[in-house]
């Protein structure tokens, strides 16, 4: 999609607010599209659009903390709320006023993956609470067990924080691949994992490349496995082979 197309669709959905505004959907989309380019001068927009998806009067200009703890104190609509809390805790970076969120939403929505899921991170990445993240992380996998995405958070949780459960984090990354053997996301983990927190080159040149094999294109994990090639090949010379 070009920049004409982009502001077009921006345009669309901003004359279906106006056309529609008591439909929240349209104003959880702009808000959508407003975070994936927010910056220090318009993250306020893009919290002024999420009030608004999670229920303020259309034509509200401004957000406050008040207004956006009420907010999610009323929220119906989990997928709206969770979006909202997710951006407040890792763009705008208000990190009390996310916790605070955090907390609401969990009593309204306590079968939410998600919402355990980023409240463990904020816990263990802001707020020095790892007993706490421990706890949410743990409940997150309790709810989807099989879900690559808390399984590799709760290993990476054991393999950053807590070097006596190495062989639990190896444990989960192993759950991880079995329970989701054509998803490439746990395999990158696990190389990762076998680079870092417990060396072992060879096993994790493998699986970078099952990751790889399996469509796993994002650019991180490319300059991740050209750092891993690198290191290999400075620290056991060019008859380095790979297995």
């Amino acid at each position: 999609i070009n920049i004409n197309q982009f502001d077009r669709c921006i345009e669309q959905l901003k004359s279906m607010v106006n056309a529609f505004p008591q439909d929240l959907t349209h104003f959880h989309r702009l808000a959508q599209i407003e975070e994936r380019s927010a910056t220090s001068w318009n993250v306020d927009d893009a919290l002024v659009l999420y009030c608004k998806a999670l229920g303020a009067p259309a034509d509200t200009t401004t957000w406050s903390e008040e207004l956006v703890i009420e907010l999610m104190g009323n929220a119906r609509e989990e997928a709206v709320a969770v979006d909202a809390a997710v951006f407040i805790h890792q763009k705008a970076r208000l990190i009390d006023l996310a916790a605070q969120c955090y907390q609401i939403l969990m009593k309204t929505f306590p079968q939410s993956m998600f919402l355990h899921l980023n409240y463990a991170r904020l816990n263990v990445d802001h707020l020095g609470k790892p007993k706490l993240a421990q706890r949410h992380f743990t409940k997150a996998l309790d709810l989807q067990p099989s879900n690559p995405i808390a399984i590799d958070h709760l290993a990476d949780f054991y393999a950053s924080t807590q070097p006596t459960s190495l062989v639990a984090a190896e444990k989960l990354y192993l759950h991880s691949i079995q329970s989701n053997p054509n998803d490439p996301s746990p395999h990158y983990h696990y190389a990762c994992f076998l680079t870092t927190a417990c060396p072992r080159p060879e096993a994790a040149e493998r699986h970078f490349r099952k990751a790889i094999a399996l469509g796993h294109t994002d650019p991180q994990v490319l300059c991740c496995y050209g750092a891993f090639l690198e290191t290999q090949l400075e620290a056991n010379g060019p008859n380095w082979e790979m297995r």
